[in-house]
């Protein structure tokens, strides 16, 4: 019948044949093919983990620090891929191969992000950026930015190498520390944030009387330290929000709010603008301080909230600058008076004449002369730096678009004037040593 003979149980056809009379028994069975097994994607690394939390010296735990959203550098392994199996082959009864089926392999990911394949293995992804890791299941994409939906108990703290994008609020009593910008479309309430770029808020900021405490910030090195005030959020770029109230801020670049800043502090190392892009653009209350320039459309209220403004630095600026003049002199004259020493001492005899005391006394003062130039150099170099900024504050002003109402103090370069009536729009800025109105252009 051309059934394989392979295949034949020999020991059943013997019993049949024995037996004379049977019907439907098997004799021969096909062998089954053996599907292949699937591909696998191991990953190699994990988005996150969860760790046992700090507790401090008082035996309190601190439940927010759990989550640590992982960093991987470039060249880190990411996934693995064990490729699919063919499978085996059968046979049927007349000795036929019978096809394997093989095991599935939907293949990595496309357009995945920030990775590459291995110069030596198509199998295994490794990173080409710095970032944060999200693993899928055949794929993996290195972000630099982390994403999440809102930061609070299920998210806890966040500390990351890069940046954050938050698509909803930051919760009170939360601590965000990134070395990139954090984008926040909600709002930000009694939080602490510090951005190694920007810090964008879709919302407003709201903090509280207790956040503003004494505790010297390293930060802020001005007069209002005397004070001691914590900053609640730090940016080494622009702060921007729709609103802050009873907060604390600190942007190297600029402050940008569009409706108000309530009974807070503020300082930035450039420029703070208030209403510039429609808003009310109201300062009341608290103190705002900038380098270059305060912009709004109204400061204090009908009420007469003190309010206290300060742009420019160019008192202390000038003082330092004396100050460097006068160590630059001083370091010069030392020097002078050591060459004088040192000429002498050459002139005294060539070098085989002169006595070892008088050798290592010449190379200690040559030595020392050398330093000293060395220090007047960087003083000099501080000078400039000194001039530069002194140009950059003789020009710091406060724009006023609207009104500025009673017990509203401005300090502008060291002159401090205080409003005791309202006066409309204008422009102040710093001169004949008096904060007085100004053209624009001034």
């Amino acid at each position: 019948s051309g059934v394989s003979s392979d295949l034949v149980q020999k020991t059943i056809v013997k019993q049949c044949l024995e037996r004379k009379n049977v019907s439907n028994v098997c004799f021969a069975n096909a062998i089954l093919p053996l599907r292949g097994d699937d591909a696998q994607y191991i990953s190699l690394v994990e988005s996150e983990s969860v760790t046992a939390p700090d507790v401090d010296d008082h035996g309190v735990a601190d439940m927010l620090s759990t989550h640590q959203f992982q960093l991987v550098e470039t060249g880190t392994h990411l996934m693995k891929r064990i490729p699919q199996t063919e499978g085996k082959p059968g046979t049927d009864v007349n000795g036929e191969e019978i096809k394997a089926e093989p095991g599935n392999d939907p293949g990595f990911l496309k357009d995945m992000t920030g990775v590459i394949f291995s110069p030596e293995d198509d199998n295994l992804l490794i990173s080409n950026i710095k970032g944060h890791p999200v693993v899928l299941d055949n794929g993996v994409n290195v972000d630099p930015t982390i994403h999440v939906e809102k930061v609070d108990l299920n998210s806890g703290n966040i500390t990351f190498d890069g940046s954050l994008e938050v698509n909803g609020d930051v919760v009170p009593g939360m601590s965000i520390d990134v070395t990139g910008d954090v984008f926040i479309k909600g709002s930000i309430e009694r939080s602490s944030i510090k951005a190694g770029n920007n810090i964008t808020v879709g919302g407003g900021i709201f903090g509280g009387m207790k956040e503003i405490h004494n505790t010297k910030s390293d930060e802020a090195d001005n007069e209002a330290d005397s004070e001691s005030i914590k900053y609640e959020l730090i940016a080494n770029g622009n702060i921007e929000a729709k609103f802050v109230n009873l907060s604390s801020l600190y942007a190297k670049q600029n402050v940008v709010v569009k409706e108000y800043i309530g009974n807070s502090y503020v300082k930035a190392g450039k420029k703070v603008f208030l209403g510039q892009d429609g808003g009310k653009g109201v300062v009341f209350g608290g103190f705002i301080e900038a380098v270059e320039r305060i912009a709004a459309n109204q400061l204090g209220t009908e009420s007469y909230v003190p309010t206290h403004l300060k742009v420019g630095e160019l008192n202390k600026l000038i003082r330092l600058h004396s100050q460097l003049k006068k160590e630059v002199a001083k370091r010069t004259k030392e020097a002078s008076q050591l060459d004088q020493i040192l000429q002498k001492i050459k002139q005294a005899g060539a070098p085989d004449i002169l006595g070892k005391l008088q050798l290592d006394k010449a190379r200690k003062i040559s030595n020392t002369v050398d330093s000293i130039y060395e220090t007047i150099k960087g003083l000099k170099t501080q000078l400039q730096e000194v001039d530069a900024k002194m140009e950059q504050h003789k020009g710091a002003k406060v724009n006023v678009v609207k009104a500025l109402y009673p017990n509203t103090i401005i300090e502008i370069n060291g002159a401090t004037k205080e409003f005791t009536s309202k006066i409309k729009g204008c422009c102040l800025m710093l001169l004949n040593d008096e904060v007085s109105e100004c053209n624009e252009k001034e």
